[in-house]
């Protein structure tokens, strides 16, 4: 669901306590946090990756378990403790005040704390409608809260009673995971062109090893020893390739309609990757398509039918000689007509497909070992990026 970016950490009064070295050399303190919650896993990731000894249960410092950050807050603001491990608002409340320190903070963490929906496996089973249902939802509603922050920030003003800058730095401590970088960073959904990363897998490995560390388990708990058997990715995975829809089993059927976006808009989406075409090739100058070329574009048409749910950016390139200004222009026109050609060839939706012009200001990467000749034949060509709305 999210990554915390900030949103917890470890604070104390600078008097007693200013970094993280000094809070090893305590032999009396007293740390005040929530039990079984991330703020507990902070201070055992802290134990674990910086040798403090004393934050162990049985270490050299007092632990004071609340209920809660604000109750934690309290207890540092009235001196019962000296060390307090909070989340928001509570943490940027405690920040904001002059003798207060942060000792470690999740913003400068990667992977470490991270909010994970889970499923029961017999449900799972029996209902994925509705698991699919439900994530089909939630993306939605991640993305609308995304292009419409400003709601968001009322809606939790109204809930906390907290003035705006401190809402805006409450939200700054979350990196929300949407549809795209579950599928493609922490899942290992694949995309065209693209290579899949297993984030979740490397911070269950890690959140073990911190929990081992701590006493908590003596070895690895996960099913036959193996943490991927832990996760499932279908629902993901199917929503990643087939789209979010709110009523999946209704919807299936139906045609995508894709909504008209400026320039800017197209620029923002996120790229899935470049779909494999054999060279386009043109009429010398021109941006006229060759028998050939026309034949390649319809190939890649065809591909493109396999992938129903993303826009494609048709980018034009040309080689580096020549006027800047007219490659430029070359550049759109050769892109314009590959485009022309696919909307014809599948009748794919015009807001779907876009068009843009490089010139040369984008060549390819030189091989090793490529000669002169063979390089400046693969400057002029045009690719097909499939880009996705992030959801």
């Amino acid at each position: 669901i999210d990554e915390s970016k900030g949103g917890d950490g470890i604070v104390a009064r600078k008097r007693d306590v200013a970094n993280l070295d000094a809070l090893k050399k305590l032999t009396k303190a007293t740390v005040a946090y929530t039990p079984a919650s991330p703020s507990e896993f902070l201070l055992k990731a802290t134990m674990s990756h910086f040798d403090i000894k004393g934050l162990r249960k049985k270490g050299g410092l007092s632990h004071l378990e609340t209920d809660g950050a604000e109750a934690a807050y309290d207890a540092l603001l009235s001196n019962k403790a000296q060390v307090a491990v909070l989340w928001e608002p509570y943490l940027t409340k405690a920040l904001s005040r002059k003798e207060m320190t942060s000792l470690l903070s999740s913003k400068d963490t990667a992977k470490l704390i991270v909010d994970v929906l889970v499923v029961s496996r017999e449900f799972a089973k029996k209902s994925p409608e509705v698991v699919k249902s439900l994530l089909s939802h939630y993306f939605r509603t991640l993305k609308y809260y995304r292009q419409n922050q400003d709601k968001l920030i009322a809606e939790i003003k109204s809930k906390t009673s907290l003035p705006t800058a401190q809402v805006k730095a409450m939200l700054g401590g979350v990196q929300f995971v949407h549809l795209h970088s579950n599928a493609l960073d922490w899942f290992g959904v694949g995309a065209p062109g693209q290579e899949a990363g297993h984030d979740l897998f490397a911070s269950l490995e890690a959140a073990m090893d911190i929990l081992r560390t701590a006493g908590d388990f003596e070895s690895f708990p996960f099913p036959g020893d193996n943490p991927l058997a832990l996760l499932n990715r279908r629902f993901v995975d199917d929503l990643f390739k087939n789209g979010v829809m709110i009523n999946p089993s209704k919807s299936s059927a139906k045609k995508i309609a894709f909504a008209p976006l400026d320039d800017q808009a197209w620029l923002s989406l996120v790229e899935v990757g470049t779909l494999k075409v054999e060279p386009i090739t043109f009429q010398s100058g021109t941006s006229k398509l060759s028998e050939l070329g026309e034949s390649q574009v319809k190939k890649a048409a065809q591909h493109l039918s396999h992938y129903p749910h993303f826009r494609v950016l048709v980018k034009g390139h040309t080689g580096l000689g020549g006027d800047q200004n007219a490659n430029k222009v070359l550049s759109l026109e050769r892109a314009q007509a590959v485009r022309e050609v696919m909307v014809k060839a599948i009748a794919i939706d015009p807001h779907r497909i876009k068009a843009f012009g490089y010139g040369s200001a984008a060549p390819l990467e030189r091989l090793p070992g490529e000669s002169e000749r063979a390089y400046k034949y693969r400057l002029p060509r045009v690719e097909l990026l499939l880009v996705s709305d992030v959801l």
